[in-house]
């Protein structure tokens, strides 16, 4: 823009005369600072040029990121609405399954009870036919059919001298599985006749309550392990079969059903008479 005047001045300085030498001078001065001047606005510009090309490039490069970070997000939004559907299903489904498992539970509820019954019934009938064939039976007197509970006792309990002096349990440890604690006491005094070393009594979780490794620690080195099934938890049971299982007893482990002092003290004496013999060992 400013070159055609500069032309236009250059000539005019060209064509003046001698004496207007001092103002020919002064016009090239400014000429010449005007010429600085116009340098630097050159010089300005192309440095703003350059710095509106790199903010220009830098904008660029912004828009991308945020076109990039914008699918990122929308693809990230679909992702978590897919995830809370399949949720939202799946908690439906487990829902509908809890649902249908109270049913079950309640009809086998209602089985369970059905099936009571019948045995009640079946268990009547069974003792009124067991009644009717002790009368019909010609041979059986009064005198046999009720015997004592005492004479009962005594003929299982009293063992002979023979097998007394043939079981020595002095060196000896046993462990009761169940079992009320007055029968435990009965056992341990009738076997100490025996020479019975030491016996420990586990009871049920309804008298009181041990852990895991307090029923290990309790008869993990005890010859013989007893348990009385019908005076005993589940728990405990499966307790003392899980000990066994993984080798965590020293000792033998049987099962019997009889929960009296008598048949506890035969069941031991018969075992260490004759292991071998011994009926329900686990």
């Amino acid at each position: 823009m400013f070159k055609p005047v500069f032309q236009a001045v250059q000539m005019f300085l060209k064509g003046a005369t001698g004496k207007d030498r001092q103002a020919k001078q002064n016009i090239s001065e400014q000429l010449l600072a005007v010429q600085i001047a116009y340098d630097q606005l050159q010089q300005q510009h192309s440095q703003l040029q350059q710095t509106c090309d790199r903010l220009s490039a830098t904008n660029s490069d912004l828009q991308q990121r945020q076109t990039y970070l914008q699918k990122e997000l929308d693809d990230f939004i679909n992702f978590a609405d897919t995830d809370a559907k399949e949720l939202v299903a799946e908690n439906q489904e487990l829902q509908s399954r809890l649902r249908q498992s109270e049913n079950e539970k309640i009809e086998l509820q209602n089985v369970n009870g059905t099936l009571l019954g019948k045995i009640a019934y079946l268990n009547s009938q069974l003792d009124l036919r067991s009644y009717q064939t002790a009368e019909d039976d010609e041979f059986s007197t009064t005198e046999e059919n009720f015997r004592t509970e005492g004479e009962i006792v005594s003929a299982i309990a009293s063992p002979d001298s023979s097998s007394a002096d043939a079981v020595d349990l002095s060196n000896i440890s046993l462990a009761l599985i169940g079992g009320h604690e007055t029968t435990y006491r009965k056992v341990t005094e009738e076997l100490q006749q025996y020479g019975l070393k030491t016996c420990i009594h586990v009871p049920p979780h309804s008298i009181a309550s041990n852990s895991r490794n307090q029923i290990k620690d309790k008869i993990s080195q005890c010859d013989l392990v007893i348990t009385i099934t019908s005076y005993v938890d589940h728990s405990v049971s499966k307790c003392v079969k899980q000990l066994k299982d993984t080798q965590m007893l020293a000792g033998e482990c049987i099962r019997v059903s009889c929960h009296g002092k008598s048949g506890l003290v035969r069941e031991v004496l018969q075992y260490f008479a004759n292991p071998a013999d011994v009926s329900g060992m686990a």
